[in-house]
């Protein structure tokens, strides 16, 4: 699914979600701040119009209560991806992952296919490093 198509309340969410995760740690380094441009691009907001801020989370869930199975589970997977993506999780990450599976009721083998895409393109990357190729 492509972000763009999200409606403005779940491209919000997704970027609340995605801050929300990067401040478990108490923290929001460069590389977070990178991740959050990324998606104010893949969803057409403009940051400057929208700064995302420190929620709870059950107010953040709010903006998805009328969203799609689809919408939900397409937001997980960025979600996990962005957890996985070139680290191992922390417990607090990990906990936050599992809590929003259960809010949002996506079943454990979705979850284990993202887990799955996300080994495989690793394994992807890391084989494109070792051949010298260009990975953007």
């Amino acid at each position: 699914m492509h972000l763009r198509v999200l409606k403005e309340k779940e491209k919000k969410g997704l970027i609340d979600l995605a801050f929300y995760l990067f401040n478990l740690d108490g923290e929001f380094d460069e590389h977070e701040q990178n991740f959050i441009s990324i998606y104010s691009h893949a969803t057409m907001m403009n940051l400057s119009a929208y700064l995302p801020q420190k929620q709870s989370l059950q107010q953040i869930y709010l903006q998805y209560k009328d969203s799609s199975v689809i919408v939900k589970e397409s937001i997980y997977y960025e979600l996990v991806f962005l957890t996985y993506r070139n680290h191992i999780p922390t417990e607090k990450e990990l906990k936050f992952l599992e809590n929003l599976r259960l809010e949002w009721d996506i079943n454990e083998e979705k979850h284990k296919k993202a887990l799955l895409d996300i080994k495989e393109m690793q394994s992807i990357q890391s084989k494109k490093q070792v051949n010298g190729e260009n990975l953007q």
